[in-house]
């Protein structure tokens, strides 16, 4: 499935969040030299232990994440 996220770099902790049904994705790095890229990437993977991939957005806060997951299962984890 591919989801829209917003991404939030050089935030206090990692973690992903849903604000009126957006998912906001909030990470320590910065956003340079493909770093918060990067760490949503990883994120996505410790939270789903499915590989994520951005496909479009590298260099815009809203980012299209491609995640083999089912949206369902996406949202009861991230939630």
């Amino acid at each position: 499935m591919e989801v829209w996220v917003k991404v939030k770099a050089n935030s206090d902790e990692d973690k992903i969040e849903v604000k009126n049904k957006e998912i906001v994705v909030h990470v320590r790095d910065e956003a340079q030299n493909n770093r918060a890229n990067l760490a949503v990437e990883r994120l996505f993977f410790s939270v789903t232990h499915k590989p994520a991939r951005i496909v479009s957005g590298l260099k815009q806060r809203r980012k299209l994440v491609r995640i083999d997951i089912d949206e369902q299962e996406l949202y009861k984890l991230v939630c």
